[in-house]
């Protein structure tokens, strides 16, 4: 399930890089 992780961190990308 890397690909989960990978599409979290994006999402959290777009929180952090808010």
């Amino acid at each position: 399930m890397d690909f989960i992780i990978d599409i979290i961190k994006k999402i959290v990308g777009l929180f952090t890089g808010k």
